[in-house]
């Protein structure tokens, strides 16, 4: 099961991001207050996608095949990501700061992790992990 996903924690992460894209930008068409069902779907999936990929990235940068420090650098900004969505996600459900603010960040971050997958499939596709 780790041998599998090792090989394939990328593509299956990948999709799940997708996923949770797309589930992200059903709570954006719902708008507030936001439905508890499609974010609990939202954020299931999301934090499904992070584990996977993190867990991929992280037996990677184990791997003496593996170019250790591009992905000790994607290991790193890929858990400040999840962390940075996770926390604005988490605001943006309460609903007490600012909440354009938060929004905009939480938007600003989701498009830094798209930039990141679409890197990690870019090095995956060309053999470098």
């Amino acid at each position: 099961m780790v041998e599998q996903i090792q090989n394939n924690g990328l593509s299956w992460g990948s999709l799940l991001f997708v996923l949770t894209v797309l589930s992200g930008l059903w709570l954006l068409k719902t708008g507030k207050p936001y439905r508890s069902g499609i974010f609990n779907i939202h954020k299931l999936i999301a934090l499904a996608a992070a584990v996977i990929i993190i867990l991929t990235l992280y037996r990677n940068r184990l791997s003496e095949a593996s170019s250790s420090f591009t992905t000790t650098e994607l290991f790193g900004a890929g858990g400040f990501l999840v962390v940075f969505l996770f926390g604005t996600g988490a605001l943006l459900s309460v609903g007490k700061p600012d909440h354009k603010a938060v929004l905009y960040g939480h938007r600003i971050g989701a498009g830094l992790a798209l930039l990141g997958v679409l890197l990690i499939l870019y090095m995956k596709l060309t053999g470098r992990f």
